[in-house]
């Protein structure tokens, strides 16, 4: 089924689509920013976490906090390096994935090549959406975003030669995606209107005529650390996303599709990241991967 355009672009308007905060998502500034939150008492304001975090900057001047960090430690939470059942901050415990990760590096966070395979494990396991953010009207979005992406990557690579997607079929039709189950109908739109000439502007039409903004998307953010898949340009907002290793992306489908298969909550299914919110935290803070290791 080919989802039309009037309804994207009125889901659009309401905001129905992928979200994860619009705060900085450095995986790296996370990880020292977590460290500083381990060294304070558990009462700290956000004015001692700034004097903290000034200190912090001028010892480091090769990281740079930036002034809005203490409300982007949200995304520490999204990444599961931050307990997300605590609402404070100075509260939250640490996680056994941040854990390894100080253990691995010794506290030298730069050294993404140490723990790059947990940044890439704690991606896979991002759920959309969960009570971390507001939830009203977007309770029918339950998926692990990255797992439809990898899908519709490869479907298109099968059916067409090239596993690429634009940015503006991301950002309409991939990122409004409420379910995995949803793949084949993603898949149809993006070859359907890909026959339309002019399809941007037309886009960018029907937004003035409904007096939307453009999807403000930031998932990509995240995709930067993900190595089967490439972004051109790297940096910034991409142009195209495009994947690699595609034998490697396929099992992990496989795999997916067969755990997703499970019943809701039954030993070994995924959690739902909305509906059983609990259980999720707990195994996304946990040092383990969404699927078994390849």
């Amino acid at each position: 089924m080919v989802y039309d355009l009037n309804k994207i672009v009125s889901e659009i308007k309401d905001k129905k689509y992928w979200y994860f905060g619009n705060h900085s998502k450095d995986f790296v500034k996370m990880c020292y920013s977590v460290q500083l939150i381990s060294q304070l008492d558990e009462h700290t304001t956000q004015e001692e976490y700034e004097r903290v975090r000034k200190k912090f900057n001028a010892n480091n001047p090769g990281i740079n906090l930036e002034a809005a960090m203490f409300k982007s430690n949200i995304s520490a939470k999204v990444y599961g390096l931050l307990d997300p059942t605590q609402r404070d901050y100075a509260k939250s415990d640490l996680t056994p994935v941040f854990n390894e990760i100080k253990k691995r590096t010794q506290g030298d966070f730069k050294k993404t090549n140490l723990y790059e395979d947990l940044i890439e494990q704690q991606i896979e396991k991002m759920f959309c959406i969960t009570p971390l953010f507001k939830i009203a009207g977007k309770e029918d979005f339950q998926l692990y975003p990255l797992f439809l992406l990898y899908k519709v990557l490869l479907q298109l690579g099968l059916e067409t030669g090239q596993y690429s997607i634009s940015n503006v079929e991301f950002n309409y039709f991939v990122a409004t995606a409420r379910t995995y189950s949803e793949w084949r109908n993603v898949v149809d739109t993006v070859l359907y209107y890909r026959e339309m000439d002019h399809i941007e502007d037309l886009l960018v039409l029907k937004m003035k005529e409904v007096k939307a903004s453009p999807p403000d998307q930031r998932y990509y953010q995240f995709l930067k650390y993900i190595k089967t898949i490439t972004m051109i340009p790297s940096e910034g907002k991409p142009q195209t996303i495009i994947l690699k290793d595609v034998g490697k992306v396929r099992d992990k489908i496989n795999t997916f599709e067969l755990i997703n298969s499970f019943k809701p909550n039954s030993p070994g299914s995924l959690p739902n990241g909305l509906l059983n919110y609990r259980d999720y935290v707990q195994f996304l803070g946990k040092n383990i991967p969404l699927l078994p290791r390849l």
